[in-house]
């Protein structure tokens, strides 16, 4: 369906076809994921070991890395704050596991906990999450599902790229429905219904 190129493009990790993407107004020049970062886009991609998380790193160091611009002290960056921010986040994340061991040793769940973590250091404009419940376990999913929400609750606009018709379902204001690439339709929460999704995904009106 493409859904993943075209948020990869908002994002700024590939180059958009055509077109024009805007933020509050103003349009967005977003050709690195750096300029999407400073006008508040952020994006946990799909693939969280290959793309999102280095695995031999601590879980600390993992989330202190898009931001250790902010925390220089004389031109580098003190454990002692990689620690601060990891353990602020542990907290509030509810992240299961040792943050100063390599990340990779955690399970999946709290893999995906550090992602998320590592992309909300700071409020962005928008997070976008790109199957961001793919094989975690149930009570990880839940977790994952109320970090979500949270978020939208506090004015944070969220967009969610999944495969699983009962999470699409279940987090949604709005649904866009891609398929071959191309936009089928937009249904409200009120109006999508299983069917009226599957029809669009296979070329229905």
């Amino acid at each position: 369906a493409r859904r993943t190129d075209v948020v990869r493009a908002i994002a700024g990790a590939e180059p958009a076809d055509g077109g024009k993407i805007e933020i509050n107004g103003q349009k967005l020049d977003a050709r690195k994921p750096r300029a999407a970062i400073d006008a508040g886009i952020v994006m946990v991609p799909e693939d969280r070991k290959g793309l999102g998380l280095n695995l031999d790193r601590s879980a600390s160091a993992n989330i202190t890395l898009p931001w250790e611009r902010t925390l220089l002290r004389g031109g580098m960056v003190r454990p002692s704050e990689i620690d601060a921010l990891g353990a602020e986040q542990r907290e509030r994340f509810d992240i299961r596991g040792r943050m100063e061991l390599p990340v990779g040793s955690m399970s999946g769940g709290n893999q995906q906990k550090v992602l998320l973590a590592k992309w909300l250091v700071e409020d962005p404009k928008v997070f976008i999450v790109d199957e961001p419940t793919r094989g975690v376990d149930v009570g990880a999913k839940m977790a994952i599902y109320q970090i979500l929400r949270d978020l939208a609750e506090r004015g944070i606009a969220v967009i969610v790229v999944s495969s699983e018709l009962e999470e699409v379902l279940g987090l949604s204001h709005r649904i866009l429905v891609m398929s071959e690439g191309r936009q089928q339709g937009i249904l409200s929460r009120e109006d999508a219904t299983p069917e009226r999704v599957m029809s669009l995904a296979v070329g229905g009106d």
